[in-house]
């Protein structure tokens, strides 16, 4: 599935960056269903559930797409995001595209 850059800006903002960080290895897991997926974050973060379905959904076409290496490469380099967030995404880097 090709995923064009802006595609995938616009999937990033659905997420969210932090939510792809420390949700990522559930993402990328295809035995969790899409819906226990939504009820995880509805239950853990309180997002309602359409707001959690379109991350769940943005989440895996992100990371179908082969962009997910990117993205996380990205969130390492952000000037915003919180250092806890920017260790994680490097420790995913090094996990799974080493």
């Amino acid at each position: 599935m090709e995923m064009s850059d802006d595609q995938l800006k616009r999937n990033i903002q659905s997420v969210g960056k932090g939510c792809f960080v420390n949700y990522f290895e559930k993402f990328r897991d295809l035995e969790q269903s899409p819906e226990d997926l939504v009820d995880l974050l509805v239950r853990e973060k309180g997002y309602e559930k359409t707001a959690s379905r379109t991350r769940v959904n943005c989440s895996r076409r992100i990371i179908e797409a082969g962009r997910a290496k990117e993205v996380l490469l990205d969130i390492t380099k952000s000037t915003v995001l919180k250092d806890p967030i920017k260790a994680k995404a490097l420790e995913l880097l090094l996990e799974y595209y080493p």
